[in-house]
């Protein structure tokens, strides 16, 4: 597989990478939801994926989730924070 490098603000990201994503929504929203529209996005990007935990916020009023992903490239790594946008009750993700 390429090495490819891609500048993130005032780091560079060498790919292929692998890192924590954080996904943070609305605590109203049923975990299954959220795992089921986030594996059908990593599904379609072909996004390895492994490890699921959530935690609630102190207030209760989010739940954030963390998994491990692989991603290959910067396109795929756009086309997923892109997607992930259409999460049911996202608040943000990073």
């Amino acid at each position: 597989m390429k090495t490819t490098m891609s500048s993130f603000g005032n780091k560079k990201i060498n790919f292929p990478t692998s890192y924590d994503l954080k996904i943070i929504v609305d605590s109203k929203v049923e975990e299954t939801i959220t795992r089921k529209e986030f594996e059908e996005i990593a599904s379609t990007l072909e996004v390895p994926n492994y490890g699921w935990t959530s935690k609630l916020s102190k207030a209760g009023n989010y739940t954030s989730y963390t998994t491990r992903v692989m991603i290959k490239d910067q396109e795929i790594m756009d086309n997923l924070y892109s997607d992930l946008k259409k999460i049911t009750g996202l608040k943000m993700a990073i």
